[in-house]
């Protein structure tokens, strides 16, 4: 599903209300959302100043939890940020068939057949989540992470940033034995030109957590079975620009910690 425009109100009701969706019974489905600017946040943004300005698209944190989506693509043409203190954990849900979904007529609704789910972490899909603020031939291009904000995925799924102009963290960016990569490139289809004024700013409170981590359950034993998995990657790349890290910011790949597990008897 792809939806984007200038005018953000209809799409900005549409996405809150919950209309629009991408079920699956074992994959979920993907979502582009575009507008000129976008703001991820609990709270609407403020009003813009200059009346003419086109006001944001304003995305709540559970919008990343609903829809039956797995892949979510945002994309602002000039600016997107993501409030101070905002939390998004991306999460993927199912439809699974009610037992007597086969007794029921043909032409069924696909909503009274079955019931939505979130499986165990260690039983369900991944998401992935990929923001951009790099419209091609547009001069802006900004993707703000706020102070205290996080985006998270689950065990295995992947952040992706980029901008055309600037990027800066000042909050964590989780994806547990997964993928995170913040880039900035401004090439336009050109070659590269630097920028002294791109840059990709890691803030004191930024987190890039891509360390390991153990999905356990217990079988119908009782027994601690587990999946451990190593440490994943961490990519920051600047096509045209420079990367500035403040002390205190934090780049984790480490593997997963010691975890005690039941193994299947020989």
């Amino acid at each position: 599903v792809a939806v984007s425009g200038y005018s953000v109100a209809g799409l900005q009701q549409a996405l809150h209300a919950g209309r629009v969706q991408g079920w699956g019974m074992q994959r979920g489905g993907s979502l582009t959302v575009g507008a000129h600017r976008v703001h991820i946040g609990d709270a609407a943004p403020a009003a813009a100043a200059d009346p003419p300005d086109p006001a944001p698209l304003w995305l709540e944190p559970g919008h990343f939890s609903r829809g039956g989506f797995a892949q979510h693509q945002v994309d602002a043409m000039d600016r997107l940020e993501v409030a101070a203190g905002t939390r998004v954990h991306a999460q993927v849900q199912h439809r699974v068939p009610h037992a007597l979904a086969r007794l029921q007529p043909s032409g069924t609704p696909m909503a009274a057949l079955t019931q939505t789910v979130l499986r165990p972490e260690h039983e369900r899909e991944a998401a992935s989540l990929t923001l951009s603020a790099r419209e091609s031939g547009a001069d802006p291009g900004e993707l703000l992470l706020g102070a205290g904000s996080q985006l998270e995925v689950d065990a295995r799924g992947a952040l992706e940033l980029s901008a055309r102009h600037r990027v800066v963290v000042d909050g964590t960016l989780r994806a547990p034995g997964g993928r995170i990569a913040v880039e900035i490139d401004n090439r336009g289809g050109q070659l590269a030109e630097q920028r002294p004024d791109h840059h990709l700013w890691l803030g004191e409170r930024a987190r890039l957590d891509a360390a390991g981590t153990t999905l356990t359950w217990r079988n119908a034993q009782g027994q601690l079975h587990g999946r451990v998995l190593p440490g994943g990657t961490v990519r920051l790349t600047t096509q045209t620009g420079t990367l500035v890290a403040l002390p205190g910011a934090v780049v984790d790949v480490a593997g997963a910690p010691p975890v005690r597990l039941d193994l299947p008897a020989a």
